[in-house]
């Protein structure tokens, strides 16, 4: 009996997976509350740019707001 040599399949590569954002983050879009929205955007900024300790400092800005 001859061996046959199984070919191996071409293996993709891995897809990086994005976390959710925070569930705060809804609540937060939906208030009318200029100051929050300026934090949003700043977080955003922030996230965007790999700011960890920014990030962490912003939301608790929100939360301190009442966001979440």
């Amino acid at each position: 009996m001859a061996e046959q040599k199984q070919s191996e399949q071409p293996k993709a590569a891995p897809q990086k997976v994005l976390d959710p954002p925070p569930p705060m983050l809804g609540t937060a879009a939906e208030s009318g509350d200029p100051a929050v929205h300026q934090l949003l955007a700043q977080r955003d900024i922030a996230e965007r740019n790999g700011d960890e300790e920014a990030v962490k400092a912003l939301t608790g800005k929100l939360t301190d707001l009442g966001v979440g």
